[in-house]
C-alpha cells in the first residue's frame, strides 16, 4: 500500500498551463487527446474498484483529461503507469493534477510512487480543486523502506493516487492531464509552498539530488544579478550568515550529481517583523574529528572535580547499570500480541521500557567508562555495547517505529563507542561503528529535509 507522507521530495509545483504536446525528450507522453477509448493509453491500469474515463475540460479549461475515482469509500484511488522504466540521469515525471473528495476536506494529498520490486520512492502534491503542475525528479523521491536510487535500476511501475485523510475511507476523484516521463532536468519554477520562519536567519534545507554547489537568495523571484546573494554550499542545508530583513525571500539551489543536475524549484520563506535572532556557533567538524577519544566529555576537567570517593561511587553505579543489563532486542508491535493489546501499550512498555531504557543505560555507563577508565567498567561497557550492536536496526528499535526511543538508543551507542574506542580491537570497533552508521542513516533519511521548520521539538 502507498505509505503515509514522510516529507516532500524535490517537487516542482505551479499553476502554469502546460501544453499537451509531446516533448522531444519524452520517454512516455499522454495528453489524453487520443479519444475516449482507454485502451489507447496502453501503459495505464487501474485498481479494482476504480472507475476511469476521458473527461473534459482538461488543464487550462481546454481539451481532455483523465478522470478516475473509487466507486466505494476507500483510502486510495489509484492508477498504475506500467513499466519497465530504467533510471537514467535527470529522469523526471511530470503531470497536471487536481482532486476532490465526496466529503469536503477528506483528501490528504495526491501521492506518486516509483517501485523497484517492493522498494518504494515517494513524492506528493496538494489534494485540492485547483490544477497544479508537478515536475518531480525521480532522483529526489523519498525512499520509504530502505531502497537506494542508482543509474540503471529498473522501475516496474509508477503509481499516482489520491490519499484519504487520517486513514479514513472516502470517495475521491482525481483528474490528470499532460502526463510525461522524460530525461531532462525539471524546469526551475516557483513552488506553491511558502514557509514562515520565526527564526532569523532562517534554516534552509532541501532533499539533495546531487552535490550542492550554489544557493541563490533574493527578494525578487527572477534573481536579478544586482539583487541576488549567492553562496557556495557543501551540504543539503544552509543558514544565511546574518539575519534577513522582514519580507518574502526567494531561494533555489544548483546541484550536480550522478543522478540529476540543474536548479531546484524556487522556494519562498517569509520573515515576519518579529523573529528570534539566534545564531549558534558552527561546529568545527574537522577539528573535532582530529581529537583523541573520548570526545563527548572533557575527561580532565570532569575528573578534576572527583575525589577517590566520587570515582568509587561512579564505579558502583556502573556495576548497577551492568547488573540491570539490556534486553536481547525490542520486539515489533504486532496486532493481537497479548503482551500489549494496543499500539500505545507497546509504545509505553516496549518502545519506552526496552528501547529508551537501553539507550539511557548505555549513555550512563558509557559516560562513567570515559570518566573513570576503570578496567572493570570498560569490560562491563563493552559487553553491553556489543549486545546492543546486535539489535536489528530494522526491528522494534527502528526510527520509524518510535523516534524518541531510537534517539536514546543511538545516543547511548555513541557514548559507548566514544568511551571504548581506544580499548577495542578493530573487529569490535567495526561492529559498533556499523550499528551506529545504520541507525544514524535512518535519522538522516527522515530529517533531510528537516520536517516542521525550526520549531520542530524532535530536533535530534
Amino acid at each position: 500500500m502507498p505509505p503515509r507522507p514522510v516529507h516532500p521530495a524535490w517537487i516542482f509545483l505551479s499553476l502554469l498551463v502546460v501544453l499537451g504536446t509531446a516533448r522531444a525528450d519524452d520517454l512516455l507522453s499522454y495528453d489524453f487527446e487520443a479519444g475516449a477509448d482507454l485502451a489507447r493509453y496502453d501503459r495505464l491500469s487501474f485498481d479494482r474498484g476504480v472507475d476511469a474515463r476521458i473527461a473534459e475540460p482538461g488543464m487550462g479549461d481546454a481539451g481532455a483529461c483523465l478522470q478516475m475515482g473509487n466507486r466505494e469509500p476507500a483510502r486510495y484511488a489509484n492508477l498504475t503507469l506500467r513499466g519497465p522504466f530504467t533510471m537514467v540521469r535527470n529522469l523526471t515525471v511530470a503531470f497536471d493534477v487536481k482532486a476532490a473528495s465526496e466529503v469536503p476536506d477528506a483528501g490528504q494529498y495526491v501521492g506518486f510512487l516509483a517501485y523497484e520490486g517492493d522498494k518504494q520512492f515517494f513524492g506528493q502534491a496538494p489534494f485540492d480543486g485547483q490544477w497544479h503542475h508537478v515536475e518531480a525528479a525521480i532522483a529526489g523521491l523519498h525512499p520509504t523502506n530502505g531502497g537506494t536510487l542508482r543509474l540503471g535500476q529498473v522501475f516496474d511501475r509508477i503509481t499516482i493516487y489520491g490519499r484519504a485523510k487520517n486513514d479514513h475511507d472516502s470517495r475521491m476523484t482525481v483528474w490528470l492531464d499532460n502526463l510525461h516521463l522524460f530525461a531532462a532536468p525539471p524546469a526551475s519554477r516557483l513552488s506553491d509552498q511558502v514557509r514562515t520562519s520565526y527564526a532569523n536567519p532562517p534554516f534552509l534545507d532541501w532533499r539533495a539530488d546531487g552535490t550542492p554547489q550554489q544557493l541563490a537568495l533574493s527578494r525578487d523571484p527572477a534573481f536579478p544579478e544586482g539583487a541576488t546573494q549567492t553562496f557556495a554550499v557543501q551540504h543539503a542545508w544552509f543558514t544565511p550568515p546574518k539575519p534577513l530583513e522582514p519580507g518574502t525571500w526567494y531561494w533555489k539551489v544548483l546541484a550536480t550529481g550522478e543522478l540529476a543536475d540543474g536548479w531546484s524549484e524556487t522556494r519562498r520563506v517569509v520573515i515576519p517583523p518579529e523573529t528570534h535572532s539566534f545564531q549558534p556557533r558552527p561546529l568545527p567538524l574537522a577539528e573535532l574529528a582530529g581529537r583523541p577519544h573520548p570526545r563527548l566529555v572533557d575527561v580532565a576537567a570532569e575528573r578534576g572535580k572527583l575525589d577517590a570517593a566520587g570515582l568509587a561511587a561512579l564505579v558502583k553505579q556502573a556495576e548497577n547499570e551492568h547488573r540491570q543489563g539490556i534486553a536481547d532486542d525490542c520486539p515489533i508491535w504486532v496486532e493481537g500480541d497479548p503482551r500489549w493489546p494496543t499500539w500505545i501499550d507497546w509504545y509505553g512498555k516496549a518502545h519506552g521500557g526496552i528501547t529508551s531504557a537501553a539507550g539511557t543505560r548505555l549513555a550512563r555507563i558509557g559516560r562513567i567508562c570515559a570518566l573513570t577508565g576503570d578496567p572493570q567498567v570498560i569490560a562491563w561497557t563493552r559487553e553491553l555495547a556489543l549486545k546492543a550492536a546486535r539489535w536489528d536496526p530494522e526491528g522494534g528499535s527502528n526510527y520509524r517505529r518510535g523516534d524518541i526511543g531510537a534517539h536514546h538508543f543511538l545516543r547511548g551507542l555513541n557514548w559507548c563507542y566514544d568511551a571504548l574506542y581506544v580499548h577495542l580491537d578493530e573487529t569490535d570497533r567495526t561492529t559498533l561503528r556499523t550499528a551506529l552508521v545504520a541507525r544514524a542513516e535512518q535519522f538522516w533519511k527522515a530529517l533531510a529535509p528537516f520536517p516542521g521548520g525550526e520549531n520542530n521539538n524532535h530536533a535530534w
